[in-house]
């Protein structure tokens, strides 16, 4: 056992010669303190380290009596010795083809060593052996001689949806100090490669997984894409054309002068604090075109971008097909990084809100006589590693993320690949990097826990060899897991749990499908989107805000079974959730649920899922801990059909009460902040209008005001055009004589109409006014955001309105003037009532005008400044971490820019009822404000910056009508 390198946890030191016959003592010789437990429930002595021996003989068979010996002193078995003395014989003393339990000649013993997988084999005696007693004995009572040793390490478990508790708060952006409305970049949520292939991370912010998609692009190595804030793809390339997110190329789009059989053809990086994005190229194979770049203005072509300038040369003599990003050390900026053929310059260039500026040229490593291999900055931006594919280098470096410059070179000459270093990716946590074959079978793992080339080389892993594969890029995706491009084939490869040390990483062959029922024909090539590394991981990966109606979350199940132990050991798994206790600093000891899958599944299905509800839930921080029941595979217990279990082991941690990191699993569930609902928007009474006046007049030329005699909102046409109120003209309905104010001098003898609401309220009919000043927002259905008056549905591909207020009636639309048919042209929603789905267009300038009945407890003429505004929630917080701000502005703020009043109201636990009385200081009759609540809810989590939900109200009009609120 000498030669053996692995570790035995719980080693036990119990040895024993038994002469049966011959009146000796019983050497009994024990190294280790044990409880005798002797109970028919208790099959084994338990040590301290929880090893056991059988001990209950129930089910042995053919028991032999024996008159019983004297103890000799033995006294710890002496309660047993008061009787008889039992020999007993077992079925099949042999490893015979008669056994109803095989017992094999050797016995595998399979661990894992430092990341590395063993299989040995322990031994196993089953001769008679007679040399240490009288042979007149011998066949009296037969006497048979046992060695039986079995040794294995449990697999190890993923859980997608989840993650392992940050170590520092760096190690997320749960949410940004000033609440700005959206926690951290999705720039990598939409990947296309390949031939059409593509996948959506969007999922994943709602506890999903990644699902494929199809997109137009089609290259054989590199692409570069960019998604907005929310997750909506902006546009993506392969180093020549230029895409829009709805598949179509891009204004001024092609001709770009990269190669799509470039290793890392581009790679798109914003420019801070702008709509603008720089477009860097790198062409194939050194071509004298060097690295170049390009500017897309998505301010432009409604949206959808536009390349406004394009190939701009940066560095003018030929350079390497790499180009990679990073954020610079202020967490604002970008570098750059490229490095030029046949020398050894790394050139960083700098963005900034500014523009570009550098080069800094660093001149360090390996001449780069060849141009294949990925270059990449480590997620910490601290190292830099670079792949020179046809000279077997790999050359990694410190990167300083505030100067731009590179040092303390290593170079990796000793290791020997079958093809060439090709792919490239880092761990997450930055002390590993992966390694593939480029076109070829295997990845490699490299610690650069080791400071020398030398160590590196020597601690090497491969984690994967995949036969018939032809293996490309490697690109971590915002889920925290590896993807492994292989030419031609519709799936992806998967590392898991890239921190894992060697074999830990969790690799999966054919783990994900780039074909569904919906996408066919798509398939990988050598290439995976080039991204900006620091904007890789992200936090949805185990932060789930839900609304109160969600039933649950369903994950997957990866267990790695390396090893091959699952099916032959015959482990069954079992799963365990425990809730974080914020007042204790620690997880409860008692599980809120609990789920388990048996070996035969586990064997047979390698996309187990599990299924844990919300309503064993709740809200908070959970952990999910993981233990497993397993046949103990020694003679004896094989014999007793013995199982145990590792819940004694698992129910323990190292951190936080239960946490232990190497085993365990975290995740975030919140119910996010609900939108607060005026008193009377819930099931309000239909409304009745019975005094709707229509009424005529002719202009006379440059007279401007004309009278009214309602109290509502009218509806004001010119020659039959429908006005828009607050560019086109404005009613003044607090006046002792109401009127309409038309804001140009209109003509002689022209058709002016007007209709109102005769005796009734302001709130009787409500003019929305909205003009499309920037492009407008495109997105699936249910991605638009609350401050999206207008919207292009890419599902159903349809344009969308959304009213300022919830409305309680029919709406009259119409669109620059012309009044749209109801039903026909336009119609509501029946999942969102602030939706108007429209069958016409839109375009930037279009000027919108909806007149409806609003639903809100105050909207209209108020009488005084002092209003008392009232709203409600469906569900009462659960903790008293969030608060209620009611904001007011001039109705020309539509996004509530400029707030000129507001009131706060704390959270109530329980409490769903709320009102706040609000002073609007200085306001006077006849000012007009819009309104509304905006909810917003906090959580600290253990690890990690405050994690954000807010959600705002309809928006409601008011006018004061009197001054008495200023009395005194």
């Amino acid at each position: 056992m000498a030669s053996i390198r692995g570790k035995i946890e719980n080693p036990v030191y119990v040895s024993a010669n038994v002469i049966s016959e011959i009146e000796s003592p019983v050497d009994v010789r024990i190294s280790t303190d044990v409880h005798y437990n002797a109970s028919s429930l208790s099959t084994f002595i338990e040590t301290e380290t929880a090893l056991f021996l059988p001990l209950d003989l129930s089910n042995a068979k053919n028991l032999y009596v024996l008159s019983n010996p004297q103890s000799y002193g033995n006294t710890i078995f002496s309660n047993l010795l008061t009787e008889k003395y039992l020999i007993f014989s077992l079925s099949g003393n042999s490893s015979d083809s008669n056994m109803v339990i095989s017992v094999e000649p050797n016995n595998d013993l399979l661990y894992i060593d430092k990341g590395k997988k063993y299989s040995l084999l322990s031994s196993r005696s089953e001769t008679e052996n007679f040399g240490w007693e009288p042979l007149s004995n011998s066949y009296k009572y037969s006497h048979i001689e046992r060695t039986d040793f079995d040794s294995f390490d449990f697999p190890q478990v993923t859980i997608s949806g989840t993650r392992k508790i940050p170590t520092s708060t760096g190690d997320t952006l749960c949410g940004p100090v000033t609440y700005t409305g959206y926690t951290y970049d999705r720039l990598n949520y939409n990947w296309y490669f390949g031939t059409n292939a593509g996948i959506t991370f969007n999922p994943i912010q709602s506890g999903g997984t990644p699902t494929s998609i199809s997109g137009s692009v089609v290259s054989q190595e590199g692409v570069s894409l960019i998604s907005n804030k929310e997750g909506r793809l902006l546009f993506y390339t392969n180093g020549q054309t230029v895409y829009t997110s709805g598949n179509t190329v891009m204004v001024n789009g092609t001709g770009l002068s990269s190669s799509g059989t470039s290793t890392q053809s581009s790679i798109i990086v914003p420019r801070p604090n702008t709509n603008k994005y720089f477009i860097f190229t790198t062409d194939y194979s050194g071509s004298t075109n060097g690295l170049q770049y390009s500017i897309v203005n998505m301010d432009l072509q409604s949206g959808n971008g536009e390349v406004e300038s394009k190939n701009n040369k940066l560095v003018t003599t030929p350079i390497t097909e790499k180009v990679t990003s990073c954020l610079h050390s202020n967490g604002a900026d970008y570098w750059v990084i490229t490095h030029t053929s046949g020398n050894t310059n790394f050139y960083s260039y700098l963005i900034t809100q500014s523009g570009l500026s550098g080069p800094i040229v660093t001149s360090i490593g390996s001449t780069h006589n060849t141009v294949r291999g990925y270059m990449k900055t480590s997620p910490d931006s601290s190292k830099l590693v670079s792949l020179l594919y046809d000279e077997d280098i790999v050359d990694i470096f410190d990167f300083n993320s505030s100067a731009g410059t590179l040092s303390n070179l290593i170079t990796l000459t000793g290791f020997s690949y079958n093809v060439g270093p090709y792919g490239l990716e880092f761990s997450s946590d930055s002390t590993k990097f992966y390694v593939s074959e480029g076109a070829g079978e295997e990845i490699y793992q490299f610690d650069l826990s080791y400071s020398s080339s030398t160590k590196i080389e020597e601690n090497v892993i491969r984690v994967a060899s995949i036969s018939g594969a032809s293996l490309g890029a490697l690109q971590m995706g915002p889920n925290e897991k590896i993807y492994v491009a292989d030419y031609g084939k519709d799936y992806l490869h998967m590392i898991h749990r890239p921190d894992g040390l060697g074999v830990l990483c969790n690799f999966e062959e054919n783990g994900f499908s780039l074909t569904t029922s919906g996408v066919t024909g798509t398939t990988s090539t050598w290439g995976l989107p080039n991204v900006i590394t620091n904007k890789t991981l992200s936090p949805d990966r185990f932060v789930y805000l839900i609304n109160n109606g969600r039933l649950g979350y369903l994950f997957n199940l990866l267990v790695n079974n390396v090893n091959n132990v699952v099916e032959p050991k015959k482990l069954s798994y079992y799963g365990e959730v425990y809730k974080y206790d914020q007042i204790n600093s620690g997880f409860t000891n008692s599980a809120l649920y609990n789920f388990s899958v048996g070996y035969e599944n586990l064997t047979g299905n390698t996309g187990n899922t599990i299924y844990l509800p919300s309503v064993n839930l709740g809200e908070g921080e959970f952990l999910i801990k993981s233990y497993w029941q397993y046949d103990v595979n020694t003679f004896l217990a094989k014999q007793q059909q013995v199982r145990k279990n590792s819940v004694d082991t698992y129910k323990r941690g190292i951190l936080y009460g239960l946490y232990y990191p190497e085993t365990d699993w975290y995740f975030i569930s919140l119910f996010e902040a609900e939108k607060p609902l005026f008193n009377n928007s819930v099931a309000p009474a239909p409304p009745s209008i019975d005094t709707l006046v229509v009424q005529t007049v002719f202009t006379n030329s440059g007279t401007t005001q004309y009278v009214v005699n309602g109290l509502s909102d009218p509806i004001v046409s010119y020659n039959g055009s429908v006005l828009a109120k607050g560019i086109e003209y404005s009613a003044n309905t607090t006046a002792s004589t109401p009127y309409v104010q038309l804001l140009f001098t209109p003509l002689d003898k022209q058709i002016l109409t007007y209709a109102y609401v005769d005796n009734g309220t302001s709130s009787n009919l409500y003019g929305d006014v909205y003009t499309i000043t920037s492009p407008i927002v495109s997105g699936s259905t249910g991605t638009e955001t609350t401050n999206d008056r207008v919207f292009y549905n890419t599902t159903e591909n349809k344009y969308e309105i959304y009213l300022i207020s919830s409305p309680a009636s029919d709406i009259v639309l119409s669109i620059n003037g012309s009044i749209l048919s109801n039903n026909i042209e336009y119609y509501s929603s029946t999942s969102n009532d602030r939706r108007i789905i429209l069958q016409e267009s839109l375009n930037v300038g279009d000027i919108i005008e909806a007149f409806y009945v609003p639903n809100s407890s105050i909207n209209g003429l108020v009488p005084t400044n002092t209003p008392n505004i009232s709203w409600s929630i469906n569900s009462s917080p659960l903790s008293v971490n969030g608060k209620f701000t009611i904001e007011f502005t001039d109705p020309s703020d539509i996004n509530f820019q400029n707030i000129q009043y507001s009131g706060v109201t704390d959270y109530v636990v329980g409490e769903k009822t709320y009102k706040a009385l609000v002073t609007l200081t200085n306001a006077v009759a006849g000012d007009k404000f819009i309104y509304r609540v905006k909810n917003e809810k906090f959580y600290t989590p253990i690890i990690g910056e405050v994690i954000y939900s807010y959600s705002y109200s309809d928006v409601s009009s008011i006018e004061i009508q009197y001054n008495s609120g200023k009395a005194y």
